[in-house]
């Protein structure tokens, strides 16, 4: 009898675990979505419970596919030509800039600004960032640092 409890209790707790995914499994497959509606649907929930309106909720979501469009590209063209790696990342940008500002120049200064906090690491995918980082260890030549490059790492502000 408590086999038969226990048994019971782990299938419900299954089935509580597995319903969201199963059900949206299931919704996807009936109207013939991909699950990209879904995800749409949560980015917008989420950014709406964190108090943005409908506007800038797009406007995040445009700035997000631009840079991933970006990503993409760049990384495209570093794999075919990783020598040239920072002027194909270069290219991509102001490609991808100037689309965006093609409608929305308001936007195309926030990927701007965006981009240029980005490393190449943060731009390309992991393995073309790779193929670079060995690249420029190849290329780099070992010297000692300056006293104002080890001073630099000492620098404590006050306060």
């Amino acid at each position: 009898m408590v086999d038969i409890l226990i048994w019971t209790a782990f299938v419900i707790l299954g089935f509580a675990i597995l319903h969201e995914p199963i059900i949206a499994w299931v919704e996807d497959k009936l109207n013939g979505d991909d699950g990209h509606t879904r995800m749409v649907t949560a980015f917008h929930d989420d950014r709406r419970a964190r108090g943005l309106r409908y506007q800038q909720r797009c406007d995040e979501l445009r700035v997000r596919e631009a840079l991933a469009k970006t990503r993409r590209i760049a990384s495209d063209r570093v794999g075919t030509n990783v020598p040239g790696w920072f002027d194909n990342i270069q290219l991509t940008k102001e490609e991808v800039i100037s689309d965006l500002a093609s409608d929305r120049p308001d936007l195309a200064e926030v990927l701007r600004s965006t981009l240029r906090d980005l490393s190449y690491g943060d731009i390309l995918y992991p393995r073309e960032a790779q193929a670079v980082d060995r690249l420029c260890l190849q290329s780099a030549k070992r010297v000692a640092p300056t006293d104002d490059q080890i001073a630099a790492l000492r620098i404590v502000r006050p306060g």
